[in-house]
Order: structure tokens, then C-alpha cells, then sequence
């Protein structure tokens, strides 16, 4: 192959390589419009694209925000198509385009297609006043910290390893699954330390006065009654205790006939914490979901407590009955049922 077969072959390849760019980034709008992606056990196109079509997170992420911007912006699918926009600069701009202004969004897209990447995020900096896509230069391990705490930080530190430290303290408190750990453990502690306590004597509101506060024994029937005490002075008595005669009458009293049943409550009782806690440590704070066999849902967000055997069916809010879920596959599993 000479020099010049060599160049031939590989514009080729790079021209197909740009039509395959914009006909998956349409199968995307369709996939992303139909969801079709929950039929094969994702919870979202995001899943979908890293796990069953193997792209990177970064590529993903492009390819996502460039198909859901060009479906509501057709001059930025043509852009695509007649191969004027690549889907990596296509994804710095797509926040500047905006359907409702389809002058200005054919300008951006005229200048993107005729400078480099960063002329045009300077000028969209300068001239739109839009901030693009930023690149940290931290380490790996740090930038996953970040990400699990990027929701939840108020604070900016200058130096690398600060915010290293202070990303491990921030995760160590907000992290469900260490919220769990540390309100089981304070259960069991308080569990062991009640069972050393003695109980208190029992105390009444009449020998208040007393310094001992002595135990009352219990009236017996032949003590006389305490007369009551005029409505007017504010504080009430027992009442004298009535005789095997008048307890006809009083159970008249207690009950009408004219009142009805009491109703059972159909509202569900909230889980109790601690059960919450258990199932957060046992399914480490994710999402257990089976998309495959081997293959285990990576949401750990939004995510839901099921029951895998329903309340109305005899289930019980048992650990061994419950699991974490996310939203979409909570919804899933109940369309199933």
C-alpha cells in the first residue's frame, strides 16, 4: 500500500466514521423516545449505552446530551448529518442552543463548525456569557470522592489535599450506609445499657408533698371513697368506685348505642428506622436489581424500599422480606406483578 492508497483508505474510514456518529446519535433520540432500553432491564439510557453498548461514561455523557439537544434543535441534527459538527464539540455548545432563538442557534453553530474547541468556548464565554464543560486536573481518587459529595459540598478548598480530607470526613457523615452503621450501633449500646438500669419506685401525684414519696396501696372496698371536688377548683378525683348494682348502668353510659365501630386505620405505618438502616447496610446503598444474570444495577440514587412480597399478599415489613431499588426499577418490578 503506497503513501497515497494509505491516506485514501484512512478519509474513508474517518468519514464513516463521522456518518456513524450522527446514525447512532439518532438511534438514540428513538431509543431515548420509546425507552426502549427498561424492555431489556436498564434504568436508563445511560446504563443502557455503558453497559450494553460498552462506551465509555465520558463518551456516553456526549452522546446523550448532543441526541436529547437535537431532538428538539433540527439544525444541530443537520450539523451532525452533513458531518460540519463532530458529537465532542457538538457537546460543548449545546447549552448556548435554544430552539425559541433559531438565528442565534445556527450562529453557534456556524462559528463552532469553524474553530477549535476552545475559540469557541472563549467566545461563547465572552459573547453569550455561557460556561462550557471544565476540566479538573485532580487524581482519580479524588475526583470519585467529588463525585459522591459534589451534591452535598458548600465549601471550596485551594489545595488538593485538603479537599481529600475534608471529602472523607463530609462521606463518613452523609453516607447512608454509614448513617446505618452508626445508628445500629447506638441501638445495640442503648439495648446493653438499658438492661443494667434498675427500675424507679413508682411514684404518686398525691403524696408529693412527702419526702419520701411513698408507694400507695390500692384501695380496698371497704376504705371510704374521696369525696370529689367542685369542677371550680381545677383539679379532678377519681370518681367513688360504683357497686355490682350500678354497673349496669354505667356500662349504658360508656358506649351508646348510636356509636358506631370503631374503623381500622388503612393508612401503612412508615418503616422503622432501624429496619430502613439494616436493609441500607445489607444491599450496600444500591440498587439490586438483576438487569442479567452476573449483571447488577449500578443506581444508587433515587432508590426505594420493596417489598418483595406485598403487604395485601401477607408480607411483612421483615429485612429478609425487603430490598433497595431504584425508582425505575421499583416501577418495573410492580408493573410485573
Amino acid at each position: 500500500m503506497t503513501n497515497r492508497e494509505l491516506h485514501l483508505k484512512t478519509k474513508s474510514v474517518a468519514k464513516t466514521y463521522l456518518q456513524i456518529e450522527a446514525d447512532l446519535v439518532a438511534l438514540l433520540i428513538e431509543m431515548d423516545r420509546r425507552r426502549a432500553f427498561r424492555d431489556l432491564g436498564y434504568a436508563s439510557l445511560f446504563q443502557y449505552c455503558v453497559l450494553e453498548l460498552k462506551l465509555s461514561e465520558a463518551v456516553t455523557s456526549a452522546f446523550i446530551t448532543v441526541s436529547r439537544k437535537a431532538a428538539v434543535v433540527p439544525d444541530l441534527m443537520e450539523a451532525l448529518e452533513t458531518q460540519i459538527l463532530t458529537v465532542s464539540k457538538a457537546a460543548k455548545i449545546t447549552s448556548a442552543l435554544d430552539i425559541q432563538h433559531v438565528e442565534e442557534t445556527k450562529q453557534v453553530i456556524k462559528f463552532a463548525s469553524q474553530h477549535s474547541a476552545a475559540e469557541t468556548e472563549k467566545w461563547l464565554r465572552e459573547k453569550k456569557g455561557l460556561e462550557t464543560l471544565h476540566t479538573l486536573k485532580i487524581d482519580s481518587a479524588t475526583m470519585a470522592k467529588l463525585k459522591k459529595a459534589r451534591a452535598l459540598t458548600k465549601r471550596d478548598f485551594a489545595l488538593e489535599e485538603i479537599l481529600g480530607l475534608v471529602l472523607d470526613e463530609f462521606i463518613q457523615k452523609h453516607d447512608p450506609i454509614e448513617k446505618a452503621k452508626r445508628s445500629l450501633g447506638r441501638s445495640a449500646s442503648g439495648k446493653a445499657a438499658s438492661k443494667k438500669r434498675t427500675p424507679l419506685p413508682v411514684r404518686t401525684s398525691r403524696n408529693m408533698t412527702n419526702a419520701a414519696y411513698p408507694v400507695l396501696s390500692p384501695r380496698t372496698e371497704s376504705q371510704t371513697p374521696m369525696p370529689e371536688r367542685s369542677p371550680s377548683v381545677g383539679i379532678e378525683h377519681p370518681a367513688p368506685k360504683p357497686t355490682s348494682n350500678s354497673l349496669d348502668s354505667l356500662n349504658t353510659k360508656v358506649l351508646p348505642t348510636s356509636a358506631p365501630p370503631p374503623r381500622k386505620s388503612s393508612a401503612r405505618r412508615p418503616l422503622p428506622a432501624r429496619i430502613k438502616h439494616i436493609v441500607i447496610t445489607r444491599d450496600k446503598n444500591r440498587c439490586t436489581h438483576e438487569i442479567r444474570p452476573g449483571l447488577r444495577c449500578p443506581n444508587d440514587k433515587f432508590l426505594e424500599i420493596h417489598h418483595r412480597r406485598p403487604l395485601q399478599h401477607g408480607g411483612a415489613d421483615t429485612p429478609e422480606n425487603l430490598v433497595l431499588l431504584c425508582a425505575a426499577h421499583h416501577r418495573h418490578h410492580h408493573q410485573d406483578l
